[in-house]
């Protein structure tokens, strides 16, 4: 029996929680979320990878559009990352969003080009990242982000995707769809942020910005994006996550 059959059967058995069915993916437990990321960053799989992972969960709302992004998508001073995506031909980026770009996200950018830089057009680097006082200018703006993850082919980043995913989490499956979960689970029973404004978040029912106008609803938009990615930051850096037991998804 797996570690973690033991695991469930042991709170089971303790009535301290009980596995909740939700329909499509996601984790089983509440702090499974936290375990995940620990695993994450311990786990052996390609770097590229594993940045492309914490980025989805970083910003769950926007798990399939961020990969087709480019430097110039994204500037530092005005706190924004442009984001776009794939018409249904393939052929062209069509805008999608305006996202805060979080102070965890830009730590993250940072952290991304220290572990996979190699991969990068040569003239990217830590040290030219930090040098940034507004946005990537200074690169060809052409260039794309993740450069190692857009080249390949739709069916083999799918590929990629579920066998690092089985790898950080091999007991039960997994897809982005779970980080979305996990974040108004978390969301909804740690912050004091309405469920109103974390759901508008997720499902998106703001993509033409026409709240924009609103300057309450932008502040608390950003809030919230920012304390999801400190929350995030924490259980990245803490050996054991949060220690708290377990509770199931409601």
């Amino acid at each position: 029996m797996s570690k973690k059959m033991r695991e469930i059967k042991r709170v089971q058995k303790e009535k301290t929680s009980s596995v909740e069915n939700l329909d499509g993916s996601s984790f089983k437990y509440l702090e499974d979320g936290s375990r995940f990321i620990q695993n994450l960053f311990s786990t052996n799989i390609s770097e590229s990878v594993r940045w492309v992972i914490w980025f989805q969960i970083l910003m769950p709302w926007r798990a399939k559009e961020f990969f087709y992004s480019k430097f110039k998508d994204i500037d530092r001073s005005g706190k924004i990352w442009t984001i776009y995506k794939k018409n249904r031909d393939g052929k062209k980026y069509v805008f999608s969003y305006l996202e805060h770009l979080s102070p965890s996200v830009d730590e993250s950018l940072h952290d991304y080009f220290n572990n996979c830089y190699s991969g990068l057009p040569k003239r990217v680097s830590p040290l030219a990242y930090e040098s940034l006082n507004s946005n990537f200018g200074f690169f060809d703006g052409e260039d794309d982000l993740f450069p190692n993850w857009i080249n390949l082919s739709i069916a083999m980043r799918n590929k990629e995707l579920r066998e690092a995913m089985d790898r950080v989490w091999p007991d039960y499956l997994l897809d982005a769809n779970a980080f979305k979960k996990f974040f108004i689970a978390w969301a909804g029973k740690y912050s004091f942020f309405s469920s109103e404004l974390i759901s508008a978040l997720v499902l998106d029912n703001d993509p033409d910005g026409s709240n924009y106008d609103n300057e309450n609803y932008i502040r608390q938009k950003k809030s919230l994006v920012d304390w999801w990615g400190l929350e995030l930051m924490k259980m990245k850096k803490s050996r054991l996550g949060r220690n708290f037991p377990q509770r199931k998804f409601y």
